[in-house]
């Protein structure tokens, strides 16, 4: 055999990290016989083959010498029979393959290793030029090879095995084919792409999955994906947009040849029930996974409707931090499940794909095992930023960082109402304006969430949703009905058993008289979202007096009284004033 590496003509086949680079050649010009019979300058003599026969070959001590690295080559000549071959290597030593084109110009290398099984070569031909395979092994690498070869037919099937191959002839239009997943899968599509400028994407079923490019020619595509039908897409002349980070040959690339081809090699491992690092995760989900030092996981939510998630992650290995992030949504939460375990419980009121991920908190260093509960419920709800609102009216919006959340409540007759704005995502503050009234409420029950409850005469009635801190969705309720009490005026009499309204005007009292006829513990409440209520009963030898001893900002005397007359006086801190509910019991 003639050299293909002498002084003059010298190829690096050394592996290299990374994508394939150029290899420049200095040719003897050696006159051989060409691929149709007719005489051709070649690189080297070489056997030569028909593209998809099977190769075989022997590193001796008699191969031929790569002068760069020492090691010993094996060449072979593929030529004619258009359409494209696929070759599996055998071998008990490690070794770098490489395609060059009849000119010398390098198509796409990869290395094999000693222990590696099955390394796949891809090659296309139009039936017009010859392309050369060469085998080096690596140092001190001697023994028999075997580049088991088969010709791939083009398919008509618009179906993708999971567990098989696709070869098709690349269009000048989008390519689909259909794949159907019974059971949760861990899926894997070893890509040959002839052109290097396809790029292949896999979606359905809340999943949206796309090639990573592993070399010039070859990319991968993985991941996680649950029962339900997927469509993948070739688009043809879009090179791949999502790079992995780092080295892009750390992905399982094949070698592959140049031509208008691509073929897909698809392996489906079912998952054991649970066990999974990424992919969809839905209702009832009880998933099991593992943390990689510095590598967080991420799991996809897809919802069509309003949902409320609720979603546990717990680990005795590292302290867990759960992040949830799409759709005008950024949550996360640390310690919420109680220990270092995280709970997030959110409203996802747009439709739409968000991200889950699982990570350590404040240790790029912890890695481990850790579970994640998933509960999530749909909500049959009216879901708008704005409008009219009556009594009975239950609201979803989201807060964002620009625009206005504002609703109108129109009353027909006066009522009793009670309006709460909750949010996981952010501290609420609810505004209610308008017929006389002007009440603002922030943190009600010791939380972030806001409450006016109170009377509001007839008439219309603006509610603002407003944030101390944050955005997301929230949900407004309108609970009332109309007010049949008593609208008590000043210096009325009042007995236990009693629940009344009274107004209480600016840097005034509000006096009643309360009448007890039988000893025994009594609780009077002063109740309002419009200001900050203060008590005082005097009479009978007592004289108490409370501010905060309610919820919230609200008054509570709790006494133990004896028959006679009491004076009680309801006031505003800070001469606060509006609508006061008065309950006595005892």
């Amino acid at each position: 055999m003639k050299s293909l590496y002498g002084v003059k003509s010298l190829i690096n086949m050394q592996p290299q990290m990374g994508a394939p680079k150029a290899i420049a050649l200095a040719l003897t010009g050696l006159v051989l016989a060409g691929c149709n019979g007719q005489e051709n300058t070649r690189l080297t003599d070489a056997p030569e083959s028909l593209l998809g026969e099977t190769l075989k070959g022997e590193l001796t001590t008699q191969s031929p010498i790569n002068l760069t690295s020492g090691s010993r080559y094996g060449a072979h000549w593929l030529c004619g029979s258009q359409g494209v071959g696929r070759y599996t290597l055998e071998a008990a030593f490690g070794s770098t393959i490489s395609v060059l084109s009849e000119e010398g110009k390098l198509i796409d290398r990869t290395h094999a290793d000693a222990d590696s099984i099955g390394q796949q070569v891809v090659l296309g031909s139009q039936g017009k030029a010859c392309q050369l395979l060469v085998i080096t092994g690596d140092e001190g690498a001697f023994g028999p090879y075997t580049l088991k070869g088969e010709k791939l037919s083009p398919t008509d099937s618009t179906t993708l095995p999971l567990n098989g191959q696709l070869m098709a002839p690349l269009a000048d239009k989008s390519q689909t084919y259909q794949l159907k997943v019974e059971r949760p899968m861990e899926l894997d599509i070893a890509i040959a792409d002839g052109s290097g400028r396809a790029s292949v994407m896999l979606e359905g079923n809340g999943t949206e999955l796309h090639a990573q490019p592993c070399g010039s020619h070859s990319q991968q595509l993985s991941g996680y994906v649950m029962p339900g039908d997927y469509t993948l897409s070739i688009e043809p002349k879009q090179k791949p947009q999502h790079v992995p980070e780092g080295n892009p040959s750390q992905c399982s690339g094949n070698l592959v040849g140049e031509g208008p081809f691509i073929a897909l090699t698809s392996h489906a491992t079912r998952l054991p029930d649970g066990m999974r690092n990424g992919g969809p995760i839905q209702d009832g989900d009880h998933i099991t996974g593992t943390l990689a030092a510095g590598q967080p996981n991420t799991y996809l939510i897809q919802i069509e409707q309003p949902t409320r998630i609720e979603v546990v992650a717990t680990s005795s290995e590292f302290d867990t931090l759960l992040q949830l992030s799409g759709q005008g949504v950024q949550q996360q939460d640390d310690d919420g499940a109680g220990g270092t375990n995280s709970k997030l419980s959110s409203f996802l009121v747009k439709p739409g794909r968000y991200e889950l991920t699982i990570g350590a908190y404040d240790d790029n260093t912890a890695a481990g095992r850790y579970t994640l509960d998933a509960q999530f419920s749909a909500i049959d709800t009216d879901f708008r930023n704005e409008g009219d609102v009556d009594l009975g009216s239950n609201v979803m919006g989201m807060r964002e960082t620009f625009g206005t959340n504002q609703y109108t409540l129109h009353l027909e007759q006066t009522s009793e109402v009670n309006i709460n704005l909750t949010s996981d995502n952010f501290d609420t503050i609810l505004k209610l304006s308008g017929n006389g009234q002007d009440q603002v409420n922030d943190d009600v029950d010791g939380g972030t969430n806001s409450r006016i409850q109170t009377l509001l005469p007839a008439g219309d009635y603006t509610l603002n949703i407003d944030s101390y801190e944050g955005t997301g969705p929230y949900q407004l309720s309108v609970e009332g009905h109309p007010f049949d009490g008593q609208l008590r005026p000043n210096g009325a009499e009042a007995r236990s058993g009693d629940s009344f309204y009274g107004e209480v005007q600016a840097s005034q009292a509000l006096t009643y008289t309360v009448v007890i006829t039988q000893a025994g513990q009594y609780q009077i409440d002063a109740v309002s979202t419009a200001f900050d209520t203060m008590l005082t009963l005097q009479g009978a030898n007592t004289d108490l007096e409370d501010d905060d001893g309610g919820n919230d900002t609200n008054a509570r005397i709790n006494a133990t009284l004896q028959p006679g007359r009491y004076q009680l006086k309801v006031t505003g801190y800070e001469a606060g004033a509006g609508m006061v509910k008065i309950t006595i019991d005892g």
